[in-house]
């Protein structure tokens, strides 16, 4: 049994996650895909298109064979941390043997040389982007402009594009796991045509065909916001994850004054602070998920959902002896075995209470305490 591990959000699924997922498994000679994907909420910082157990299920029935959640303070977190807990996962079950992703690029060689690169010269590349982060550089700008100056071929042309600017963060990950327990690394080019689906146009349609409900929900995710912004203190404002620079100051001056989460966002966006950054300190400040948070690196797998033949790899995984991390399927039987992991259960089991209230959800029957991992027969 050769696996294929993938970090994805799948929000929704659709045919280019389909041809990647075979593409993949064409060029990796994988027979099993196992996927870590962001629950309730995603890396750009918004409540997930669907609940993560339809998600899965779809992901699933779409070709992946075993479906685990990736923690909800690293699935709202910046693409350093969201691509490290992904890679972690995926490596400490012990039984991954090959890691893939899509790209624009296409060419594993081209990214290994960037992640290579930008691992050397780790310390360089943070000076740099500090410093251009002060004169009010985005991230991914400064994170672009100082490969650019530390001269490193076609690294900038490479990190303006939203896929590599992943996919390099995924090598990087990869190449600082110890060597014996690294697996292979794959890439596929992102393709393009009419007979693909993309997430954001489907996102798009289902807006357009129902704009009343989603309304709702937007309105129902901004005043949960709000009331947590009123509620917390700037020094709370400034313990957040992705909290620098006064942004949490900025947000505690206009959410007073805001009438929607458009104007919220309008308000707080400026050439330092993109509008992805500002969502994903919303969702963290929501969530209250803290820089300390993000540091303790605890990571597990939390199984949502899998196929007959990920039921055998889900076998596989809890006999390897190369395995680093736990392995849940039912929280509540499970979650005293390792009173570390209280704190990170408790904001998974928080988003999905949020998520539920954001979409009209029955708090009950959709808790986390309650929803438990589904095989899934293809042929139903």
């Amino acid at each position: 049994m050769r696996t294929l591990g993938i970090t994805a959000e799948y929000n929704p699924f659709h045919s280019g996650h389909r041809f990647a997922l075979e593409e993949l498994k064409k060029r990796t000679g994988a027979d099993t895909v196992l996927s870590v994907m962001s629950g309730n909420f995603t890396q750009r910082g918004e409540p997930a298109f669907q609940d993560k157990w339809t998600r899965a299920e779809n992901a699933v029935r779409g070709g992946v064979d075993l479906v685990l959640e990736m923690p909800a303070a690293y699935a709202s977190a910046s693409s350093q941390w969201f691509c490290r807990a992904g890679v972690k996962i995926l490596s400490g079950l012990g039984c991954t043997d090959v890691i893939g992703f899509g790209s624009e690029s296409g060419s594993v060689e081209e990214l290994l040389q960037l992640a290579e690169f930008m691992n050397q010269r780790e310390y360089e590349l943070h000076e740099r982007m500090a410093a251009y982060r002060k004169q009010g550089f985005s991230y991914p700008r400064a994170q672009e402009q100082a490969a650019l100056d530390l001269g490193v071929a076609g690294g900038g042309s490479l990190l303006s594009q939203p896929n590599n600017l992943l996919a390099v963060e995924y090598v990087r990950q990869i190449l600082k796991l110890q060597e014996d327990i690294r697996p292979e690394i794959a890439t596929v080019k992102r393709a393009e045509g009419d007979y693909l689906q993309s997430a954001s146009a489907l996102r798009k349609e289902a807006k357009e065909k129902d704009p009343e409900l989603y309304a709702l929900r937007e309105d129902r995710y901004f005043r949960l916001i709000e009331a947590e912004i009123l509620k917390m203190t700037e020094e709370d404002l400034d313990k957040i994850a992705s909290s620098s620079d006064g942004l949490g100051q900025k947000m505690k001056k206009e959410a007073r004054y805001c009438k929607s989460l458009e104007d919220l966002l309008r308000r707080c966006k400026s050439k330092a602070y993109t509008r992805t950054r500002i969502q994903r300190m919303l969702t963290q400040c929501l969530l209250g998920v803290t820089a300390e948070d993000m540091k303790n690196e605890l990571f597990y797998a939390r199984v949502l959902a899998f196929s007959e033949r990920g039921a055998k790899l889900l076998k596989k995984c809890r006999k390897c002896e190369n395995r680093t991390i736990p392995i849940l399927t039912n929280v509540n039987k499970e979650a005293h075995l390792y009173p570390e992991l209280a704190r990170s259960l408790a904001v998974d089991a928080y988003a999905a209470d949020l998520y539920n209230l954001i979409a009209g959800n029955d708090l009950y029957e959709n808790a986390d305490c309650v929803r438990h991992p589904r095989l899934i027969k293809i042929n139903e």
